[in-house]
């Protein structure tokens, strides 16, 4: 919806994604005439930076949903992009020309199966050397979420939520996994930096109201986070183990790059 697009650009954006933008933008090779595509740009709040560091760069975003992109295109004629155009997925699909670009990019995928989505389309949309840049959270972040929400499971003795609980953590990815996933759909000269960062949170129900959980971290922790009564846990929890300092959630953000070969 509109509403839930501009709460992720006013709230997200600068106070979690910024995370996951800001190292990608340090990874990204330089390369004149540049030409591209960010997969799951969402409101395309990235793709200034990657115009102002690749010199006529032509930047395309691609997402699923509308609302987003109408946020993009209206803050494409801030940018100083040569070209490029903002497009809603077609069928799963990013509708543009195979080994047309020479930079594929995502940041915080929804998930393995999205993170595996991005690299089988940039493995097609990327030319010869083109290069790969995804950044996402790996698979030793938000224990202090998931600490609570085990002792949820523990202390109620729920072993559906215990079982949730890892499988999510378990979808994180690891710099081994991420990799080894790359490999397998083609890409070479890979690598992945880290940086390990927190987001900050005046109260338990300023958590579990947040932007941040529902649109930033949820996507990727939703089988977590679907239990109402482990989150109103999660909720107090805070409030009574952080009443007198902020409740600081950390995550490692890993920035993978790689070469199509």
């Amino acid at each position: 919806s509109e509403s839930e697009a501009a709460t992720f650009d006013a709230f997200v954006v600068p106070h979690y994604l910024v995370h996951f933008s800001s190292l990608a933008l340090e990874r990204i090779a330089i390369s004149p005439d540049a030409q591209v595509i960010h997969a799951n740009c969402r409101t395309g709040h990235f793709d200034a930076e990657i115009a102002a560091k690749l010199p006529n760069a032509h930047v395309y975003g691609c997402d699923a949903s509308e609302a987003a992109l109408s946020l993009a295109r209206a803050r494409r004629a801030r940018s100083t992009a040569a070209g490029g155009d903002y497009l809603l997925l077609a069928n799963g699909r990013i509708p543009l020309q195979d080994g047309a670009f020479s930079h594929a990019l995502s940041l915080n995928p929804e998930g393995p199966a999205q993170f595996l989505w991005v690299l089988k389309e940039a493995a097609r949309l990327l030319g010869p050397a083109g290069q790969l840049v995804v950044a996402a959270p790996l698979a030793d972040s938000f224990p202090e979420l998931l600490d609570l929400l085990r002792e949820f499971a523990l202390k109620f003795d729920s072993h559906d939520t215990q079982r949730a609980i890892e499988r999510a953590a378990l979808g994180l990815p690891t710099v081994e996994s991420m990799v080894s996933t790359a490999r397998a759909e083609g890409f070479a000269y890979l690598d992945v930096v880290t940086r390990t960062t927190s987001v900050s949170f005046r109260s338990g129900r300023d958590f579990v109201e947040s932007p941040i959980l529902r649109l930033g971290i949820g996507p990727c922790m939703a089988e977590a986070l679907a239990n109402e009564d482990a989150l109103s846990y999660v909720r107090d929890a805070i409030d009574k183990y952080y009443s007198t300092f902020p409740f600081e959630l950390t995550f490692t953000v890993g920035c993978l790059t790689a070469s199509r070969s």
